[in-house]
């Protein structure tokens, strides 16, 4: 923990005590401390993090949002969130796709299965949240230049607004 030195420690005449360094020493420790602390959570990135909202009746969406990496990094974690569930039925589902350019036909998908709410499940619970997300563990690293595609591939009917997000770490 940080510590203040007292001026008493270092007024001109006065003899340098051990005092003196053993502070300096600490607060260095100290500032080591919080620097690989912010160091180790500035590697997250956000990929996607954006609510949706649904006017129409459709069951899913190919190609909501692309997204251009610009660096190396790994992907950690990926949720749907649902925010009210009135009177929807049915699968709330997303997938991101991976691919060095952008045709369409290159495009493979980043999970073995993907993040998912069963709103046949979930009751009249109006907050929920995906768990059951894992990551094809040959598809999980991005390469800077490559682009991530999200799609929606299951959508519960009638559905208002859901968020989804996508989170990585950057190698």
């Amino acid at each position: 923990m940080f510590q203040t030195i007292s001026t008493t420690l270092y007024n001109v005449g006065k003899a340098i005590r051990k005092e003196l360094f053993t502070k300096i020493i600490g607060n260095i420790d100290d500032l080591n401390t919080r620097t690989t602390t912010l160091e180790a959570g500035a590697n997250k990135i956000v990929i996607f993090d954006a609510t949706v909202k649904i006017r129409n009746n459709a069951t899913s969406l190919t190609g909501l949002n692309i997204w251009k990496s610009p660096a190396n990094f790994t992907l950690l974690d990926a949720r749907v969130v649902i925010f009210e569930k009135g009177a929807s039925t049915g699968l709330l589902e997303f997938d991101v796709k991976k691919s060095s350019d952008l045709d369409p036909l290159n495009f493979q998908s980043v999970f073995q299965i993907k993040p998912s709410i069963d709103l046949n499940d979930i009751g009249t619970q109006d907050f929920d949240e995906s768990t059951n997300m894992v990551f094809d563990q040959n598809q999980s690293t991005v390469v800077a230049g490559e682009f991530l595609r999200l799609d929606i591939t299951a959508l519960p009917v009638p559905i208002g607004k859901f968020q989804v997000y996508l989170i990585g770490e950057i190698n």
